[in-house]
């Protein structure tokens, strides 16, 4: 229903501009860190580094330690929380909210390419690679994850820069279970040039 909701408030302000505010996208990460203290309780404490790719400055690699303290599996839900940029600046919380139940099947779902990557890049204490969803108890290490791999199936979104607290809650109780916040910029999809040999 969120992402249905968000889709019509994509063609309507597409249809009723002369230059498209949204449409078909590119994704663009710009930091990745954790949620500040006070966002959910409890506090969810996260190591993080981005080295940029010396090749692509659109890329980054993203190293991260993180200890998950419950089960997340689908019954587990999401909750994307889109802070938008101002031209005139400074931050507009909450321009608009996606939830998600079932954690897993989501991601599979909406961000397959993602989760792949994610996966693969992924490792748990006892070094083993990769650690699927769902995810057990347990203290876990990110290593070169490209940001050029966080991919959607969503078909269009606003343009801009957007803040995005990424939220897994118990849906039961509505206690969050982790945590992140993501800088990223959305801009028109550029096309794809085939080159010759």
């Amino acid at each position: 229903m969120a992402l249905r909701t968000v889709l019509i408030m994509l063609t309507i302000q597409s249809w009723s501009r002369s230059e498209p505010v949204a449409g078909p996208y590119d994704v663009f990460i710009d930091q990745w860190t954790e949620c500040p203290k006070g966002l959910v309780d409890p506090f969810f404490p996260v190591k993080t580094r981005l080295v940029r790719n010396r090749h692509n400055h659109n890329d980054m690699f993203l190293f991260a330690n993180y200890t998950i303290n419950e089960r997340l599996d689908d019954s587990s839900s999401m909750r994307l929380e889109f802070g938008s940029w101002s031209s005139g600046g400074g931050w507009k919380e909450n321009a608009f909210i996606m939830k998600f139940q079932r954690l897993c099947s989501t991601l599979n779902n909406l961000a397959p390419r993602t989760l792949q990557a994610l996966e693969r890049s992924l490792s748990n204490s006892k070094k083993v690679s990769p650690a699927t969803c769902p995810w057990n108890p347990e203290t876990y290490q990110i290593t070169n994850f490209s940001t050029l791999e966080v991919k959607s199936t969503i078909p269009a979104l606003f343009y801009g820069k957007w803040r995005i607290n990424l939220i897994i809650f118990n849906p039961k109780t509505q206690v969050a279970l982790a945590c992140f916040r993501v800088y990223a910029r959305t801009t028109p999809k550029m096309p794809f040039v085939k080159t010759s040999n």
